[in-house]
């Protein structure tokens, strides 16, 4: 073996070595510079080795470092440590610079136990093992280096820079790797740079083609990784493991496989400004650009740029963890958070907050899921902005306390389908969720998905939101524990808002441009409140089914352009205070019988609505039991106010029907109840048909219009209530046909028409009353109406007389009648004229067509009772002739005959 000792300033040639090239111990002030020293064999151990070695240089910079080939360990420098000495380390404030080793090394350049140590501008290649290796040390700069690995690895791990047990002795004491200008550059290994339970700054270094570019593990607290570019990569740009409060940051990181940057364990960590993407291929994907593992109180922010992962961003099992201001491109799934391997902590609470994991201001651009959580509680997603988003914009399992507040979530617009399984915002077991905050206006904007927000089994608000585009504006299903639904905006969906299974509370959101149901409820218990909702060309406003129950609401809602704007399928609930307008039908009521089981009891009430623009106002089928109070259904002359088919026992009072052809339609609907109900100027006040019969009428009023009450068909009838029924300024009164009450009399008696009770009708009165009625005084087979009864006949009349003494009087065809029979009248002059041909006398002829003269002979005492009619004074003239000259019988211009 050749040994040189205190070599300063020279040029030594050593070849073919077997043991160590140089070795030095105990000295200082050394200088090793240009010496050229090559190994015997790939056994030889060392090229220049220094122990307890102080104030020295191994090379330099200015390109006379040493030469070394092909010893196992290039440089070695060890020395040892004792607190109670000063320096306490044996070695000592030493530069090893400058110099190329090569040749098959296993180890390039070894420290032991040193402080104070530069490693700079050396070149280490054909590393087969660790290129710098270093333990048990202090204070080292490490910068400049070119470090390579051998062709073929061994099967052991291979490490470019490895610091094991590197700690800061001293307050201004620090170890770094790399620096601006000072990069070292390390390429083919399975770990760039490792810090074994160590503390370091490493930065501005590149690292390419290692499994692993830096790896921190067992304790490397503290460290700082900064504008280091790391690539191709197969396992991990950054790996930190089971260490605390690393920061990693302006990292330029692309991997060729594997993760960008992997933290396992630890807390404290910064994640900031990393650049990371996936190298390999521009049609495929790396695996996960940030994976968190176990971490908590972490920062992942500051515009971390992550393109072509599955995954951008994993959380597993993470803990006050923060992710913000990240921008997050070409991922399967953006941001991925899953706690199901955590406990919660019981201690704390009756919420636990053993999560509280923040996202927020992150910008994620064409990803198939956006940010998907599992199993986190106290979690805000705030501020984020997701397009092009291929199925689940946010999709939230098994939480509790989430909060999702200014959320912007847009579809890939190649991707908008019906029957797609997408959402925008998707909470699945989740309790207290806040989606949208209504205090600072913080509402989430989702725009082109099936479902825009959905909750399933969940519980919490859904307030000021905006939604556009989506087939299904917001979607609640299975949600017991109570969702409110509120202030939410929503534009051209087939459905605003759908509720199946659930309790909700659905308030003064609005919705336009409704192509289906604006709110869909079904078998739910709900309250539906102060929405406005505006339909194109829509099928309902609200449309309930199978909702049972007590308390069910739908209040004060506002709905235009649908087919129908309010829809009970086998439903009860209080539709009430709802402005309906320019629907085909206003409210529908279906098989919704009022009923009592052990849930208490299930009925309908529709009270102070108004409805305009409808060719139906209100229909009720099939619902026996409904209750109407002070509606008011204003139509065009053309549509039915309010029809009931098949429904029993309906109930009105104080609803007002205006304008419309019908104002209440009963169609084989018995037993209804009319109370307080205005009809007014409408074709028919109140039509019944097809055996609608018991329906009383109280306390009401109808004004105007053709027909007051028409009653039609066989079972067919109805009564008055009380005496309070007014008929002002109606063309008919009543109009009875085919078999209505037939055999019974309905009787008006007490009621009023035009301002008199029937009951005081004069007979002039009467026979107007008459007139406007069609019932069976005509000698149909229908009932008849009694207002009262008819004048005295026979030389006790007074009708005729009264109506001579009134010229005002106009007389219509059949206008002289008592009991039904017909004296004449053509119904043309006025004042009225008598005329004798135009009465048929078959009533004064016993026989029948007998002659004038031949009858009147027994006319006593009024004729004088002979055949000669010369007494008739002073009725008649007295001259005996054939034809009387009488002013009471007379033509108009001649004789009677």
């Amino acid at each position: 073996m050749y040994t040189i000792l205190l070599v300063i300033h020279s040029i030594v040639v050593l070849f073919l070595i077997t043991g160590v090239g140089i070795d030095i111990s105990s000295s200082d002030h050394l200088t090793l510079t240009f010496n050229h020293i090559t190994a015997a064999d790939s056994g030889a151990d060392t090229g220049i080795q220094l122990s307890d070695v102080s104030s020295s240089n191994v090379g330099d910079t200015s390109g006379n470092g040493n030469d070394i080939h092909g010893f196992d360990t290039g440089i070695a420098l060890n020395g040892s440590y004792d607190s109670s000495s000063d320096p306490a380390y044996s070695a000592h404030d030493i530069s090893i610079d400058g110099n190329s080793i090569d040749g098959e090394v296993t180890i390039g350049i070894q420290l032991a136990v040193v402080e104070n140590v530069s490693i700079d501008n050396n070149t280490l290649s054909t590393i087969s093992h660790n290129g710098i290796n270093v333990r048990d040390s202090n204070n080292l700069t490490i910068t400049n280096n070119q470090i390579g690995a051998a062709s073929i690895l061994p099967a052991q791990t291979v490490t470019g820079i490895k610091l094991v047990d590197v700690h800061v002795d001293g307050d201004d004491a620090h170890t770094i790797i790399g620096g601006e200008h000072n990069s070292n550059t390390i390429s083919g290994f399975d770990i760039g740079i490792s810090l074994n339970n160590s503390l370091a700054t490493v930065s501005f270094n590149t690292l390419s083609s290692d499994s692993i570019g830096i790896y921190l593990n067992h304790g490397s607290d503290n460290v700082l990784v900064d504008h280091n570019h790391i690539n191709g990569s197969l396992i991990s740009g950054i790996l930190v493991a089971d260490s605390d409060s690393a920061t990693l940051t302006h990292n330029l990181i692309s991997v060729d496989g594997g993760d960008g940057i992997d933290v396992l364990g630890g807390n404290g960590h910064v994640i900031q400004t990393n650049t990371i993407s996936y190298g390999a291929g521009a049609d495929e994907l790396g695996d996960i650009g940030i994976d968190l593992e176990g971490v908590s109180d972490t920062l992942v922010s500051d515009n971390n740029e992550i393109s072509q992962f599955q995954i951008g961003i994993n959380g597993t099992d993470v803990t006050g963890t923060q992710i913000d201001g990240n921008s997050i491109s070409n991922t399967l799934a953006a941001i991925l958070i899953d706690n199901s391997g955590l406990t919660p902590d019981t201690d704390i609470g009756s919420v636990p907050d053993y999560t509280n994991v923040i996202l927020t201001h992150n910008t994620i651009d064409t990803a198939v899921d956006g940010i998907i959580a599992n199993s986190v509680s106290n979690l805000g997603i705030a501020a984020n902005t997701l397009t092009h988003i291929g199925n689940d914009g946010i999709a939230i399992g098994n939480g509790d306390q989430v909060e999702l507040n200014d959320n912007t979530v847009t579809k890939a617009t190649d991707r908008l389908t019906p029957g797609g399984d997408n959402t925008g915002i998707y909470l699945s077991a989740v309790t207290h969720a806040v989606i949208g905050d209504a205090t600072d206006g913080a509402a989430n904007s989702v725009t082109g998905f099936l479902i825009g927000i959905g909750l399933d089994d969940s519980s919490g608000s859904v307030a000021h939101n905006s939604l556009s585009s989506n087939i299904v504006g917001i979607n609640i299903t299975h949600s017991d524990n109570g969702v409110t639904v509120d202030s939410n905006t929503i534009d051209s969906s087939d459905i605003g808002i759908n509720v199946f299974q659930s309790t909700a509370a659905v308030t003064s959101n609005v919705m336009t441009h409704i192509t289906g149901d604006g709110v869909d409820i079904s078998d739910s218990a709900i309250t539906v409140t102060s929405n406005t909702i505006t339909g194109d060309s829509g099928v309902a406003g609200i449309a309930l089914t199978d909702v049972s129950g007590s308390g069910n609401l739908v209040d004060n809602n506002n709905t235009t352009g649908f087919g129908t704007g309010i829809a009970l399928d086998h439903s009860y609930a209080t539709v009430s205070h709802n402005t309906l307008t320019d629907n085909s039908n206003g409210i529908s009521i279906l098989g919704s019988s009022a009923f009592t089981d052990g849930d208490g009891q299930h009925h309908t009430d529709v009270d102070n609505n108004t409805i305009s623009g409808a060719a139906i106002g209100i229909t009720i089928s099939g619902s026996n039991g409904v209750e109407f109070a002070s509606n008011n259904v204003t139509g065009d002359g053309t549509n039915i106010g309010v029809l009931i088919s098949d429904s029993d026992n309906a109930d009105f009072s104080g609803d007002s029907l205006i304008s419309n052809a019908i104002g209440i339609k009963l169609d084989h609907s018995q037993s209804a109840a009319i109370n307080g109900v205005a009809l007014s100027n409408n074709g028919t006040g109140l039509f019944a048909r097809n055996g609608s019969g018991g329906t009383i009428v109280s306390n009401s009023q109808i004004t105007g219009g053709s027909v007051g009450i028409l009653l039609d068909g066989n079972g067919t009838s109805m009564h008055f209530g009380d005496s309070n029924i007014s008929f002002t300024g109606t063309g008919g009164y009543f109009v009875l046909q085919n078999g209505a009450m037939q055999g019974q009399t309905l009787d008006a008696s007490q009621q009023f028409f035009n301002g008199t009770r029937a009951i005081n009708f004069s007979d002039i009165q009467l026979a107007d009353a008459e007139n406007l009625t069609v019932d069976g005084h005509l000698g149909l087979a229908v009932g008849s109406v009694f207002y009262r009864s008819p004048p005295p006949t026979g030389p006790s009349a007074t009708l005729l007389n009264q109506l001579l003494q009134n010229n005002e009087v106009v007389l219509n065809s059949s206008f002289f009648s008592s009991a039904n029979q017909v004296i004449g009248n053509t119904g043309t002059i006025i004042p009225y004229i008598f005329r004798v041909q135009d009465i048929n006398l078959s009533l004064l002829t016993p026989g029948g067509n007998a002659p004038v003269a031949g009858e009147f002979g027994n006319l006593s005492p009024s004729a004088g009772g002979n055949n000669s009619y010369a007494g008739l004074t002073p009725s008649a003239d007295g001259n005996g002739s054939e034809y009387y000259a009488n002013e009471f019988l007379a033509n108009p211009g001649g004789m009677a005959q």
